[in-house]
């Protein structure tokens, strides 16, 4: 499902001595079946940003189009409801969105309130605890009896349960060890991939954003600063990525090795992951590949 941005501000608390402006004239294409990152610093309209797609914040003026649908301040409850059906939304430390009293039951709930039937419910109950690989001897069991990358997998799954085309993740990796990390950004790109989710990443690990988004878009003070394919927005932007600290550690370190080597030419273009790194030290070291 492709996502358009029209002339879309949003002001909290509108008319009153407490009023704040956090996006302004946002004009943007999230594109269909790929995984876009939003990055920016925090208090760069993010969060904001997200919460306008699936409809918990409306648009002060604009509007957003996700398919035939459109969000806009004047949007009636029944479309609201079909949109979220297709938007789901995973939000930082989601395991606090468990309640339920055993796994099942939470991964369930979602398409409960959705009104699936008994059979579409069963069936993509299985799925899911295929794909994310949920042991079967978890399921009558307490969520909050679970470690903490198990709980965020069962939030996934309550979310996953209604087949949203449109998954949006909110720092899904925050807190994570580092294999719980790779293992939920290789979910993420297989159900992009296999599902052919559209998924909208915010993240400020920059290393997840060239690794497997296929597109970023870099807020600033409730602007969109730049948008676009990945690799092309980190290669001809690199001097705002390095006044806005967004690099990878492969970028930090390539900048810090040319700071110290004034006179080589090597890093004039950082690269932005480790195979990059190596074929420019090759390169400059006249090394056959």
């Amino acid at each position: 499902m492709e996502i358009i941005f029209k002339n879309v501000d949003y002001i909290y608390q509108p008319n009153t001595p407490f009023q704040r402006q956090a996006l302004f004239d946002i004009n943007l294409v999230i594109p269909h079946g790929k995984i876009t990152s939003i990055i920016g610093n925090t208090g760069s309209g993010k969060s904001t940003l997200i919460k306008q797609i699936n409809g918990l914040l409306k648009p002060t003026n604009g509007e957003i189009s996700l398919g035939d649908k459109v969000i806009n301040n004047n949007i009636n409850s029944h479309d609201l409801l079909e949109i979220r059906r297709n938007v789901g939304m995973l939000f930082q430390f989601s395991e606090r969105q468990l309640f339920s009293s055993t796994v099942a039951e939470d991964i369930k709930f979602g398409g409960v309130n959705y009104h699936l039937s008994p059979d579409e419910l069963e069936h993509n109950f299985t799925d899911i605890i295929n794909l994310l690989e949920i042991d079967n001897s978890l399921l009558n069991k307490s969520p909050l009896e679970l470690s903490g990358g198990q709980m965020r997998k069962i939030a996934l799954a309550g979310v996953l349960i209604y087949h949203p085309k449109v998954l949006i993740l909110d720092e899904p990796t925050i807190g994570l060890d580092g294999k719980t990390h790779l293992d939920f950004m290789n979910v993420f790109k297989q159900l992009q991939e296999k599902w052919g989710l559209t998924i909208i990443m915010v993240t400020h690990q920059m290393e997840d954003v060239v690794n497997y988004s296929d597109n970023v878009v870099f807020m600033n003070d409730g602007k969109v600063l730049v948008q676009g394919d990945v690799k092309n927005v980190f290669k001809n932007n690199q001097q705002l990525m390095i006044e806005k600290n967004m690099m990878t550690d492969v970028m930090e370190f390539s900048l810090n090795l040319y700071k110290k080597q004034k006179d080589c030419h090597l890093f004039e273009n950082l690269p932005l992951t480790i195979d990059e790194l190596i074929k420019k030290i090759k390169l400059g070291l006249n090394i056959d590949e």
